[in-house]
């Protein structure tokens, strides 16, 4: 039959005796619209294919596993497998080995991290890490977007002085939130906690306040509020300002820390009440969402108000002390007064305000700023030292 052409319409092979086998002494061309082999093909050589391969349709890999591929998969470079929770390999040579393409793994890629007090929010599934005071965010295998809060540590309340004049209040602590950070997998992240900064004692001679700790997070900083007003002196300048005083020959105030405009963050911050000449004011302490108030007669100014943010609320984070305050914070602290003035109150978000002395009704004690909500301390009053500022916090959130 050598140089003949014959046609065949069907071909059966019958039994089960060997194999059958087609062989020819130079090339076997099939041309046909489709081949259809309906069982295992084996290639013992290599198949090389001429046309383009995925016309019209894609072609299935089918899967394996780790174990599978190391146990004799052919290791020519390019390569392609798929393992459904590693992803697809090519292999990319003898010293390369096998790359994984990123984001095909049939399992979801979910972050994780360490660090704070951790809790999952019912319902919605947010993962919080609060950090009451300083320590690591340590993320696990995967990258991730999370959501942040930072407040400085707040201001003190400035002091009472010798000749019978109360203390301006401490500003808050600056706030930064950022609402989509994306970090980096397997990495550590210091979180630094700012302290509140202590009132000032009168035998400093400057019955000014001090000003709060700087909190930091992810190269972000919220500046620490700044120290209330003693006699005749301006409040501080910090995150939010310091509340004057102003029994002295002029108007005495003072401002938050100007911040830097950034395209990826939002940053708060407002300057304190000023001090009347001659009228005996004592300034409120900036908030986070508010000026200090001013104030006159020898009443105090009442603090700013801070700012809320209802995903991070004390039952939410599991933090009860700041339950009361509905997601608010960086609250200023309310002026001092003279004896027999009306107290002032402090800027909702932990701001300290002077409450009745039960010793003396006609007195008032100061109150410092609540921890962990970066309040400015109350300021002080006759024969009373300003309020401490309160601690700052970092909060960060993520879906579990």
């Amino acid at each position: 039959m050598a140089d003949k052409s014959f046609g065949v319409k069907d071909i059966n092979l019958i039994g089960a005796s060997g194999t059958p086998e087609i062989e020819s002494p130079n090339n076997l061309n099939i041309k046909a619209t489709n081949v259809a082999i309906s069982t295992d093909m084996s290639v013992g050589g290599e198949l090389t294919v001429t046309d383009t391969f995925l016309k019209p349709q894609a072609v299935g890999l089918g899967t394996t596993t780790a174990a599978g591929r190391d146990a004799g998969i052919t290791t020519a470079t390019g390569t392609l497998i798929y393992i459904p929770d590693v992803g697809l390999q090519v292999y990319a040579g003898d010293d390369a080995g096998w790359k994984t393409i990123t984001g095909t793994s049939a399992a979801a890629a979910s972050f994780s991290a360490t660090g704070g007090d951790v809790t999952v929010e019912p319902g919605n599934g947010y993962k919080y890490h609060t950090f009451l005071n300083t320590g690591d965010f340590v993320t696990g295998s995967n990258a991730g977007t999370v959501e942040v809060l930072i407040v400085g540590g707040g201001g003190g309340g400035g002091d009472y002085s010798d000749t019978g004049n109360a203390g301006g209040a401490g500003g808050a602590g600056g706030l930064v939130h950022h609402g989509a950070l994306t970090i980096s997998a397997s990495t550590t992240y210091p979180i630094v906690i700012g302290n509140g900064g202590p009132d000032s004692p009168s035998p400093n001679g400057t019955y000014i306040g001090a000003n709060g700790d700087d909190s930091t997070a992810f190269g972000m900083t919220a500046k620490g509020g700044g120290g209330g007003g003693g006699y005749n002196s301006d409040g501080q300048t910090g995150g939010s300002g310091g509340g004057g005083v102003g029994s002295g020959p002029a108007n005495q105030t003072s401002q938050n820390v100007p911040f830097q405009p950034h395209s990826d963050f939002s940053q708060f911050g407002n300057a304190g009440g000023t001090g009347n000449a001659g009228a005996g004011d004592f300034g409120g302490g900036g908030g986070a969402g508010g000026v200090g108030s001013n104030h006159g007669g020898g009443l105090g100014g009442a603090g700013g108000v801070g700012r809320q943010y209802p995903q991070f609320t004390g039952n939410l984070m599991n933090v009860p002390g700041l339950n009361p305050f509905n997601g608010y914070f960086a609250g200023g602290g309310g002026g001092g007064n003279y004896p027999g003035g009306a107290p002032a109150s402090g800027g909702l978000g932990g701001g300290g305000g002077p409450n009745n002395n039960p010793q003396s009704p006609t007195d008032t004690q100061p109150i410092p700023g609540t921890d962990n909500t970066g309040g400015g301390g109350a300021g002080g009053s006759l024969s009373h030292s300003g309020g401490n500022g309160g601690k700052g916090i970092v909060v960060i959130r993520y879906p579990a």
